[in-house]
């Protein structure tokens, strides 16, 4: 999931939107600042449902949906799991 106070999909690229909804990941616009930590606009939860990282920035968001991407396995290997 990731979710932020700014719309996700207008941060993030398409590269990086594909392979989230692939996986069946949330994209969540908060509305409301104070669910998100203080001085931080967004956070991604990994896939098993821990923090992964909390972004200051909208960049930061970007890089850290790249991070998160880059430790997981192919969208298509995963799917071929759930099989």
């Amino acid at each position: 999931m990731v979710a932020a106070a700014v719309d996700p999909s207008e941060v993030l690229s398409d590269g990086q939107v594909a392979p989230l909804r692939a996986l069946g990941a949330v994209l969540l616009h908060v509305t409301d600042r104070a669910l998100l930590p203080p001085d931080h606009v967004g956070v991604v939860i990994r896939p098993d449902h821990h923090l992964f990282a909390a972004a200051a920035t909208p960049a930061d968001l970007a890089g850290a949906v790249a991070d998160l991407l880059a430790q997981l396995p192919e969208p298509a290997a995963v799917a071929m799991e759930r099989r």
